[in-house]
């Protein structure tokens, strides 16, 4: 069994079976899920059970399915005092490399402006200052339009961003409130990430209060 992209039907993830005549892809394994890293664990998904000796198709509804929780994100609509934007929320927890997925994944999303609000990434040790530094460069080559941080460990990493890409560097979350309402305009599609201890889901969750709902 191969899994891979279809560069013909473009159809994600492809399931090819040698020993079987089943369609080389099978739209029923994408997910609902929306960020590229989660079509990837999908794929893993998959390579377990075809491991194990089962069979693939009980679990390919399964995977269609799935949609990403709160925190984890869940993209959502809301009106910010008549200002319609749309909200990726993936604020529960942060380390490099979700980071750099969430990143990737904003870079990517149609929108006026994308803009992402950053919190630190805790106890990542001795190199903590340098994970952040990294992703300066990241973001440099990136769609992102607008980048918002709070915390000491992005001092670094604020002075090799592209000024142009430049928002906040907040040292409270009442700094970044007061930031949002006056920055965030309609058409923006906005990233919250950050490790739990930064409080990043409280931002949410006072948007979501604060913001009426969009159907």
């Amino acid at each position: 069994m191969a899994l891979g992209k279809n560069a013909t039907s473009g159809c994600w993830p492809s399931i090819r079976r040698p020993a079987r005549s089943a369609p080389a892809c099978s739209t029923a394994s994408s997910p609902t899920a929306s960020a590229p890293h989660m079509a990837v664990n999908s794929l893993a998904i998959l390579s377990a059970i075809a491991a194990l000796g089962h069979e693939l198709e009980p679990a390919l509804p399964l995977i269609e399915s799935f949609s990403e929780l709160p925190g984890r994100g869940e993209v959502f609509e809301l009106s910010l005092d008549g200002r319609a934007i749309r909200v990726i929320d993936d604020a529960y927890n942060a380390n490099p490399g979700s980071m750099a997925a969430a990143l990737e994944r904003l870079s990517g999303e149609p929108g006026q402006r994308r803009v992402a609000v950053l919190g630190e990434m805790a106890e990542l040790g001795p190199a903590a200052e340098t994970y952040h530094t990294e992703l300066a460069s990241l973001i440099a080559t990136s769609a992102i339009d607008r980048v918002h941080v709070c915390g000491d460990l992005y001092r670094a990493f604020w002075e090799n961003l592209p000024a142009s890409k430049r928002g906040t560097f907040a040292t409270s979350l009442d700094d970044l409130r007061e930031t949002l309402l006056r920055d965030l305009a309609s058409g923006d599609v906005v990233l919250f990430k950050g490790s739990h201890s930064t409080k990043m889901h409280v931002l949410v969750a006072w948007l979501k209060e604060r913001g009426a709902a969009a159907g």
